[in-house]
């Protein structure tokens, strides 16, 4: 398995779900309540998946089989809604990290 080839497509991946992250911080602006959760996440989001591409700049896409497929799905599945379940847990009083990331990953 290429694992440069995986850590690049998720690190993409992560960076367009921390830029996705830009509308709930658009709704958070809009409504007056604090944005600072978003914010974090689309940091986090970018910072992450910004790292995982930088650093993975030789990976070429030549060679994806269906093990890479499965393991970009399953990475990306993964780390996906434990990114998005950053903004639900900052922005709820009294919901854990584990309860956030089961709601953003049901």
């Amino acid at each position: 398995m290429h694992h440069l080839i995986v850590l690049r497509a998720v690190g993409g991946l992560l960076a367009v779900l921390g830029c996705g992250a830009a509308l709930p911080l658009l709704v958070a602006l809009l409504y007056g309540e604090p944005p600072a959760a978003w914010l974090w996440t689309i940091l986090a989001g970018l910072g992450t998946g910004i790292a995982l591409m930088l650093a993975t700049r030789g990976a070429r896409a030549e060679n994806l089989g269906l093990r890479e497929g499965l393991a970009i799905t399953t990475l990306t599945w993964t780390a996906g809604s434990a990114l998005t379940a950053i903004g639900l847990w900052l922005d709820v009083d009294g919901l854990s990290f584990l309860d956030a990331w089961f709601e953003m990953i049901s």
